[in-house]
Order: C-alpha cells, then structure tokens, then sequence
C-alpha cells in the first residue's frame, strides 16, 4: 500500500510540473514579435571615422637657416596675408648680399674698360688698314720693297686679330656681369627669406619654435615647421573608407558629420575629393591584420553651422583635428518594400530549417559530432554548401505559424532593407529574437505571438 501511495504521489507530481512547465513556456511554441512589410524610402550610407581639418593649411618652414631674431605672433593669433610671422637673423645673409654686389659692380666695370679697348682696337685697325691700302699700292707700283709691303700687311693683320680680341673681351666681360647679377640676386633672396610674411588670411596654429631657436631651411633639406596658418572659415572632414566602401563613395554625396564636441549635432557636407591611392595600416604582426583604408574629403557646409561661429568672426566652430564621424549617403531609393534588417536571414534551399553555416565539414568533423550525440537525440544533417547555393528568406507569420519565404533584397540603411521580390504591403514578418530567426524556426512551425518587452524579459530569465 506505502509503495502504491509513493507511486500516485510521485505520478501526480510529474503531471503538475508537466502541466506547469507548459503553461509557463506557452505550450512550447517559440515566442517571436513581427512587423509588417511596408513601403519606405531607403538611403544607403557609409560609416568612415576622421579629423576635422581647415580646407585651406598652410605650413611655415623658412627657406634659410639661423636664429630667430624676432617672433611676434602666438598661437591662435588672427593674421593678414603679408603679416609678419618671424624673422631670421639676417647679417649674415646682409654681408653675402653686400658682396656679390659689389662684385656684380666690378664686374660692370669691366665692362666699361673692355669697351674702351675695343675702342682703341678699332682705331689701330683702321690706321692699319689705310697703310696697308696705300703701300699696296706703292707696291703694285713697284714704288717699295716686297719687305716694306710685308711689313705692312703684318701690322694689319695683328690689328685685325687685336679687335676681334677686344670684341671677345666685351662679351666675356658681359657674361661675368650676368653671372654676378644672378649671385647677387641670389643673395638679395636669401636676405628678404629672413622676413617671413604671412601667405594667406587666417589663424595660427601649431606655433612649435619661440624666439631665439635656430631653425633649418629647406634650400638644401627638409626645413623647421615653425607653424601653420589656417583658413578656418572653410572647414573639411578628412575620414578614411574601408576598401570593401569606397567603391561605392563618389564626388558630390551627401554626408552628416559628427563631432565629438557637438553632442547631438549633425553638420552636412558633400564629398569634395576621393583619394585613389590607399592608406595601409597593420594591427598586429602579421600581414592579415593589414587595413586598407582610403582618403576621402568631405567639405562642411558652412550654412549648418552658421549659429555656432565665433562672435564677429566668419570662423567654424571646429578646432584643426577634432575627432568626427561620418555618414556618407552612397545609394537611395524611394517608397519601396520593406522589412526590418533584423527580419531577413539565410537558408539553404534543401533545408527549411536551419540557418547554413558557411563553412565545409570535414568527414573528422562529423565523426566528432557523432561521438558526441546520444542515441536518443535526433542529429541535424550536415551540407557540403557552396556560396552561391545560399538564398535570403523571411518567415511569414499567418494564424500561429510561420512560413519561409524566399526574397531578393536591395539596398538598406540603419534599420530597413529593401525587398525586391517575394513579399507584398501589409505582410508580417517575424523580427525577433534573432536566435528563432537565424536557426530555431522552421517552416510551417507553430510560433506565439507577443511583444518585445515580453520576448526579450523571457529571454533574459
């Protein structure tokens, strides 16, 4: 009797918990939430991360080396276009330049004394060449001698060979008169590089010497970069593209711009320039963790942000460098199907149930599974799946149950993705949780519905 009361006890037991556990999980069906299919208008974007940057920065470096003798500028100072920005000791390059001067005077001077033997060349030419005329003569008379003719003819000969000499000297005088020009030209160069001006409007920034450092031109190396001067009334987002999206960016998008100071803010902009050479950066040690990354510049409207320029000024907001994000607008469509991303998932066409692992598995991977699978548990069936045998589908919810249905998709944004093919407006597709949808559902599998807030508590217990 003990033992039949034992037995009852622990039979209405189980049936109690059974009964429980059923109520509790909704008759074992999976609790999904849906959305319908509806018609929306899709803009795709791109995501990229950069600087903010002045559109025009010009970088100070002076052409010739020395002290700095005067600096009158610092940082964040307003300037003009000629201002002075610093100043080189310039003695050195003053005693260089008063020297080829006067050597370039010298060399005029020669010059004039060339020319006055030229002078005296010509006139000795001429006089010979009247007494030669006239002893040959003399001589066709047989007045003279064949000596004092011979005579004659050597004196003009030596005058003409005298005034090509000169007439030479003249031009070799002019050439070293040319050469000492350009030397002290040179030099008048170097002195007036000691005085540097300003080349455009705009603000300092990056001022890195102070007054009395010697600095290094760039006549013969890579100079100091003193300081910058920025235009920052035109402002540009220099961000960098993956190479799987910059075929998709083009001059002339659209974007919105973020910036890490502006909490809440979006600026436009429009792609202005797309680099075609690519940035590559490696992560770690190994060449697979290379990223291949593109320039892309993106100048901001200033009329989206026109209420937070600087009092009196025509200056953006933005300080050269501040950190931003940006969505590049590549594609849209408008008043299409669509779904929530979260909606679509993949599918093997041989198999309506669970979502394809794209991965081949080896005949050791199997023999694994199975040593690990008991007797009683039914073993899913593997797929040696190709790519391309992979198609999109959602599960449509009807009365209680879903159904797996093929579509084609098309472009999306941050929440949507468009539906070519396969559903009509007003279809309710499950979208959520992603675990029924990416491997739990089946098709024609009997579902509950609910609504997020049920869905995700239940998950989270």
């Amino acid at each position: 009797m003990k033992k039949l009361l034992a037995y009852t006890g622990a039979g209405i037991a189980v049936l109690l918990i059974t009964v429980l556990l059923k109520s509790c999980s909704g008759g074992g069906a999976i609790k999904v939430t849906t959305d319908k299919a509806q018609y929306r208008n899709i803009i795709e974007s791109v995501s990229c991360d950069g600087n903010i940057q002045p559109t025009t920065i010009v970088k100070i470096s002076p052409d010739v080396s020395g002290e700095i003798v005067e600096l009158p500028v610092h940082e964040g100072q307003r300037v003009k276009k000629g201002d002075l920005l610093a100043k080189i000791f310039p003695d050195v390059y003053r005693s260089a330049y008063d020297q080829a001067e006067a050597a370039y005077n010298s060399s005029k001077s020669a010059i004039t004394n060339a020319e006055a033997q030229l002078a005296s060349a010509q006139a000795q030419e001429t006089n010979q060449k009247a007494a030669y005329d006239r002893n040959k003569k003399l001589f066709d008379q047989q007045a003279i001698s064949q000596s004092d003719f011979d005579a004659a003819k050597a004196s003009y000969a030596t005058a003409e060979a005298n005034l090509k000499a000169a007439q030479d000297n003249i031009d070799a005088a002019k050439f070293n008169a040319q050469s000492a020009e350009a030397t002290m030209n040179e030099a008048h160069d170097n002195l007036v590089k000691t005085t540097i001006l300003s080349p455009i409007d705009g603000v300092v920034v990056g001022l890195s010497v102070k007054q009395g450092e010697r600095v290094v031109g760039t006549a013969t190396m890579a100079g100091t970069v003193m300081m910058s001067v920025a235009d920052l009334s035109n402002m540009e987002a220099d961000v960098n593209v993956n190479e799987n999206d910059i075929v998709n960016v083009k001059m002339g998008d659209t974007a919105y711009i973020e910036a890490d100071a502006f909490l809440n803010r979006k600026f436009k902009g429009i792609v202005s320039e797309v680099s075609n050479s690519a940035n590559v950066s490696t992560n770690g040690t190994s060449s697979v963790d290379q990223v291949t990354n593109f320039l892309v510049k993106i100048h901001l409207f200033p009329s989206s942000y026109t209420d937070l320029m600087p009092a009196g000024t025509n200056d953006a907001p933005f300080k050269p460098g501040m950190s931003t994000n940006a969505e590049i607008q590549v594609k849209s469509v408008a008043h299409v199907m669509s779904v929530p991303i979260e909606a679509v998932t993949t599918r093997n066409p041989s198999d309506t149930g669970k979502a394809i692992v794209m991965k081949k598995v080896s005949t050791d991977d199997k023999s694994s599974d199975d040593s690990k699978t008991s007797d009683n548990t039914k073993k899913e069936p593997k797929h040696e799946t190709n790519k391309d045998t992979v198609q999109e589908c959602v599960f449509v919810y009807n009365t209680g149950k879903v159904k797996l249905v093929k579509v084609t998709t098309g472009i999306q944004d941050a929440d949507y993705i468009e539906i070519k093919s396969g559903l009509k407006e007003g279809d309710e597709v499950v979208n959520a949780p992603y675990s029924a949808i990416s491997s739990a559902l089946r098709n024609g599998m009997t579902v509950q519905k609910t609504d997020k807030l049920d869905v995700f508590t239940t998950d989270n217990k």
